[in-house]
C-alpha cells in the first residue's frame, strides 16, 4: 500500500483531470454552454434570414381561410367573445385594446400588415378573447379557423417557424 495520500492511476501518476475536478468541470461547462450560445445565435440568425411568405400559402390553404375587409372602427373580436381564429393582418393598421373591470380602456399595441390577432384562439379549444381588436383604417384580414390554422402549423414547418418567430418578436415588443 502507497503511503502517499493522492489518488494514482496504473501507472502511478495523477491525471491532470483529477488535480482541480471543480476547476476542470466549470471550464467545461462554460466552454459547453458557450458553444450552445453560439449555435442558438447561428440558427436565430437563419430564421430571420428565411423569407416566408404566408399570403400565397394561406391562400391556397384549403378549407377555413376566408379574406375579409373591415371598414375604421370597426372590431375583428370583443374581449369576452369566443376565440375561434386567427386574422393575418393584409393591409390597414389595427389596435388591440383591453378593458379593466372598472371600465378603463387601454391600448396594448398597434398592428400592421404582416401582424397576426387572435392567436390565443390555438392555445385551448374553448378559450375566451383576452383583448378587443378593431380596425384603424380599413384592413384586409385573411380570417383563420383554429383548426385549420393547427393543421397548417403540423404539416408546414416553415410557416411554424414563421408564426414562432411573430410569437417571440410580439413578446419583445410588448
Amino acid at each position: 500500500m502507497p503511503t502517499d495520500t493522492k489518488k494514482r492511476t496504473f501507472e502511478g501518476t495523477t491525471p491532470t483531470h483529477a488535480r482541480h475536478p471543480r476547476q476542470t468541470l466549470r471550464s467545461f461547462s462554460t466552454v459547453s454552454r458557450k458553444s450552445e450560445l453560439r449555435k442558438n445565435a447561428i440558427q436565430a440568425t437563419s430564421l430571420k434570414n428565411v423569407k416566408f411568405d404566408p399570403v400565397p400559402f394561406l391562400a391556397n390553404a384549403g378549407a377555413g381561410i376566408h379574406v375579409l375587409q373591415f371598414k375604421p372602427k370597426q372590431t375583428f373580436f370583443s374581449q369576452g367573445s369566443p376565440a375561434d381564429c386567427v386574422f393575418y393582418l393584409q393591409s390597414g393598421r389595427a389596435k388591440l385594446t383591453v378593458v379593466s373591470e372598472s371600465g378603463k380602456e387601454a391600448t396594448i399595441t398597434f398592428l400592421g400588415p404582416g401582424d397576426f390577432i387572435g392567436e390565443e384562439s390555438i392555445a385551448t379549444v374553448l378559450s375566451l378573447r383576452i383583448a378587443t381588436a378593431t380596425a384603424i383604417s380599413g384592413c384586409t384580414a385573411l380570417r383563420i379557423e383554429s383548426e385549420a390554422m393547427l393543421r397548417i402549423m403540423h404539416h408546414e414547418h416553415s410557416f411554424s417557424d414563421f408564426f414562432l418567430a411573430f410569437l417571440l418578436s410580439r413578446c419583445i415588443r410588448i
